[in-house]
């Protein structure tokens, strides 16, 4: 006599199911998050001979357009004026001639164009952060040198942190 196989049946409320459920929400919401980078373009202030514009440009299959610029006043005009709503603003603030004025242009930015995700990078920050601390003049920062994948993630935390904050 052959035994009967049983079908798993996994029950509502068993841990496998709702690691289930929880992978299944990660997954949805993976997918939206890389939406909304897809749709976005990204005006980037860097170097134009070094190791940051080339992991931003690495970065054109996961995000719209990419335009990289050496030029402070170039991109802050630029991300003044632009549709903040489709726009990521990548700013290597170690760039900004006059560091004492970094925050009062940052702040100037942020009321000019409310709805632009910004994301400021330096090699001075002690590490990077994805929160939504300095959500006056931005949405996350990266401590250079970063990765495509660090990048990656602070969009991703930038586009969530500016949602909420426009939410308030």
């Amino acid at each position: 006599m052959i035994p009967m196989q049983r079908s798993a049946v996994v029950q509502p409320h068993s841990a496998e199911y709702m690691a289930d459920q929880l992978f299944q929400e990660y997954d949805r919401q993976q997918e939206a998050d890389d939406a909304a980078l897809w749709s976005r373009s990204v005006v980037a202030l860097c170097a134009q001979n070094g190791r940051a514009k080339d992991i931003v440009m690495d970065l054109s299959d996961d995000v719209g357009d990419i335009t990289t610029c050496d030029s402070v006043s170039s991109v802050l005009r630029y991300a003044t004026n632009c549709d903040g709503a489709m726009t990521i603003a990548l700013l290597d603030i170690d760039l900004m001639d006059e560091l004492h004025e970094t925050v009062p242009r940052l702040l100037t930015l942020r009321q000019a164009n409310p709805e632009l995700v910004i994301v400021i990078m330096s090699r001075t920050f002690a590490h990077s952060d994805f929160s939504a601390e300095r959500a006056r003049i931005a949405d996350a920062s990266v401590r250079l040198p970063a990765s495509q994948s660090t990048l990656l993630a602070a969009f991703r935390a930038a586009v969530s942190n500016t949602k909420q904050r426009l939410e308030l």
